[in-house]
C-alpha cells in the first residue's frame, strides 16, 4: 500500500518531550499518528476526550449526580468504606 507524508508543526521542546516518551514505549511519531488515525476512523470520532476541565464534561456531571444520590440513599462504595472504617 502506498503511503503519503504529513507535516506536523510542534514547538521544539514539546517535540523533544513527546519523542522521548514515544521512544520509551518503543514507538515513533509515525506509528503513534497511525494508531491515532486508525482509531479515529474505526470509532468515527477523536478517540479520547479533549478538554482541560473534566468537571465541565456532561458525562462526569451525570456520574457525580448519580453518586451523590446513592450516597444520600445510604448506598455506594464510598459509604461502605466509610462505615467499615469507623
Amino acid at each position: 500500500m502506498a503511503s503519503t507524508s504529513i507535516i506536523i508543526h510542534l514547538e521544539e521542546d514539546l517535540k523533544k518531550k513527546v519523542e522521548e516518551l514515544f521512544d520509551d514505549m518503543g514507538l515513533d511519531m509515525t506509528k503513534v499518528f497511525t494508531l491515532f488515525v486508525k482509531a479515529a476512523v474505526r470509532e468515527q470520532k477523536i478517540p479520547f476526550e479533549i478538554g482541560d476541565n473534566p468537571f465541565g464534561h456532561e458525562s462526569y456531571h451525570e456520574r457525580l449526580m448519580r453518586g451523590i444520590a446513592q450516597l444520600n440513599a445510604g448506598q455506594g462504595i464510598i459509604r461502605d468504606l466509610i462505615e467499615v472504617g469507623e
